[in-house]
């Protein structure tokens, strides 16, 4: 997310979270073990590591074996501070292939960025920015994103982010799963569990895991995630938190009411909270899914812009404009 006239603050899109203590969190040091009626957990770090391994690499193929999807959510705004602002927003999302296109809208009042549409259809990549009424597009497709909410989409598999110092802003995309990073190799060796606890209201079996991030504005970060091992044996990533080096949460966010998909169990509803460096509560955000379509038809066409949709239209490969605002007559 991003807030205007934050004086250098910047909230990366995804990300602008909240710390809230790992630290009291019981440690077990011998392996998770349930009898035969689920109950009566023994617990171990060896087997632990071994299964959150599996889990993650699991979810990030989920994602590689979709063809298409789109994605609606309504979102909750408030930003905190001298000036307190709440107002609503929605993002929209669709891709397939290497395609793909969004649509960000927030309250005016919340002082985020502008409204943007943005699409790639393969061959052009198109940005419309509401507030100018101008659309520009261009014939490379742009990984840095300007949106002033993150993709939901990708907020439940934000350990696999590749924004850092080395790529400000830039977004996850379908195709980015396909393979694996040389980012989520690093990552997932060295992957540590930090402790193994029992729900005590929902039996879950609570395993959190910190992995190695990067280093954003000069200063490293890891990803702290917790997965939450249900009676049935389903586990979910039910919070990831980005730690500075000198402990201290960055970002947080909590993943809830999940559902099954061809994703595996996606969450319904998202909660991100922020602070800035003194600890402040900066902003809260919270994400309803009310609509996930996964491998359904569709039309390439939907991945692009369309020039009426403008009131100009900037080429940026040719540096021209090819419409242009007219020009309000004032009349006597």
């Amino acid at each position: 997310m991003f807030l205007r006239n934050s004086k250098g603050l910047q909230l990366a899109t995804g990300l602008i979270l909240a710390v809230i203590a790992f630290a009291t969190a019981t440690v077990v040091v011998f392996p998770i073990v349930r009898d035969a009626h689920g109950d009566s957990p023994q617990v171990g770090p060896n087997q632990s590591k071994e299964k959150s391994l599996l889990e993650l690499e699991k979810l990030r193929q989920n994602y590689a074996m979709v063809k298409s999807i789109h994605i609606v959510a309504d979102a909750k705004v408030a930003v905190f501070g001298a000036s307190f602002r709440v107002g609503k927003g929605s993002y929209e999302y669709w891709a397939e292939g290497d395609s793909y296109k969004m649509k960000c809208h927030t309250d005016p009042n919340v002082g985020l960025l502008a409204d943007v549409d943005v699409a790639y259809d393969g061959k052009q990549f198109y940005f419309l920015d509401h507030a100018s009424g101008t659309l520009s597009y261009q014939q490379q497709d742009v990984m840095k994103t300007t949106g002033a909410l993150p993709n939901p989409l990708f907020m439940p598999v934000d350990f696999l982010s590749i924004d850092d110092d080395d790529c400000h802003f830039c977004a996850l995309r379908m195709t980015d799963f396909k393979s694996a990073s040389a980012p989520w190799k690093n990552r997932s060796s060295r992957l540590e569990v930090k402790s193994t606890s029992i729900d005590e209201t929902t039996g879950d079996v609570l395993t959190d895991l910190d992995i190695p991030g990067g280093i954003k504005n000069k200063h490293l970060f890891k990803f702290r995630l917790r997965l939450a091992e249900a009676k049935d044996g389903k586990l979910r990533v039910t919070r990831i938190d980005r730690v500075g080096p000198d402990g201290k949460l960055l970002t947080t966010m909590r993943l809830d009411h999940f559902a099954p998909s061809a994703l595996g169990e996606f969450p319904r509803t998202i909660d991100l909270e922020g602070f800035d460096e003194q600890g402040n509560l900066l902003a809260r955000m919270t994400y309803t899914i009310t609509t996930l379509e996964i491998n359904q038809p569709t039309q390439n066409s939907a991945f692009a812009i369309g020039f009426n949709e403008a009131d100009a239209v900037w080429d940026s490969d040719r540096r021209i404009f090819v419409k242009e605002k007219k020009l309000k007559v004032l009349r006597p």
